[in-house]
């Protein structure tokens, strides 16, 4: 399939070039998202077969980044910049996974998460908290509330997209 080099800049904390290889959906796209805008990893729009994530994050920089990148893995992707949006969206749209800050305006990212629990209906769709706190006391707290994985910020590009991929697919080997 290819490869292209990718640049990303983004906040003071993250600079990275890379070669980042072309999945089936093709490559990643050169704009980012706005607020709500879906990204489709498939440049036709076809995302029949696409898992959709919602990314939620009040930094525009990370929600472009993120969204950039799990489009490019073929993801598609939502976006929602606090909790309240977050909600909204869950109960509008079916998604396969949360990606979920913690610290955001409104209502935090524990906040979130206990309500996601409490309602039986999204009690059961995975949410990974998704932060600069990289404390092992707030990975264990994730756990305890319910999240299904910890991924701190800066992230590695091949490591949340691995990360990812596990949730949606723990059976597949090397995810």
């Amino acid at each position: 399939m290819g490869s292209f080099p990718l640049l990303v800049v983004t906040a003071s904390w993250y600079l990275s070039v890379r070669t980042v290889p072309k999945t089936r959906h093709g490559s990643i796209p050169d704009t980012p998202l706005s607020k709500g805008q879906i990204l489709a990893g498939d440049p036709e729009g076809s995302v029949t077969d696409c898992r959709r994530i919602l990314v939620v994050d009040d930094d525009a920089d990370i929600q472009a980044l993120t969204s950039t990148v799990l489009a490019g893995a073929g993801f598609e992707v939502t976006l929602a910049s606090n909790g309240s949006e977050a909600l909204g969206a869950v109960r509008q749209g079916a998604f396969d996974l949360v990606l979920l800050d913690i610290n955001m305006p409104d209502m935090s990212g524990w906040e979130t998460l206990r309500l996601m629990r409490a309602d039986e209906a999204f009690a059961g769709l995975p949410v990974v908290m998704f932060s600069v706190k990289g404390q092992i006391r707030d990975k264990v707290h994730a756990m305890q509330e319910g999240a299904v994985d910890y991924i701190t910020k800066p992230f590695v590009i091949d490591e949340l997209i691995a990360r990812v991929e596990r949730v949606l697919d723990p059976a597949t080997p090397g995810a």
